[in-house]
């Protein structure tokens, strides 16, 4: 099951090497040697790390279709998930 933040978001990321959307939750955790940390990983287990082989694209409210296609696991070669409304409305209350 997929963690929230306390304001119900979700943290999406995009692997660089498969394409693919993903949930930052839904990954797994391995030994990522030159961080010396356990660190999510690619769903697809080519062990690349979140935040290094799979990009964070912020996080969305549940009902992104940002979220829905991390949850999907979609292959998108060219993600604009920062793009959508739901990011730049947290962006907008930072400011």
């Amino acid at each position: 099951m997929t963690q929230q933040t306390s304001d119900g978001r979700v943290a999406v990321g995009w692997c660089h090497q498969c394409g693919t959307v993903q949930l930052k939750d839904d990954m797994p955790r391995e030994w990522v040697e030159w961080a010396e940390a356990i660190e999510p990983v690619c769903v697809n287990g080519d062990g690349e790390p979140w935040g290094v082989g799979v990009w964070p694209e912020g996080e969305h409210a549940p009902d992104c279709s940002s979220v829905t296609a991390a949850r999907e696991r979609i292959v998108d070669w060219s993600p604009m998930l920062k793009g959508c409304a739901c990011v730049a409305a947290v962006d907008d209350e930072d400011a």
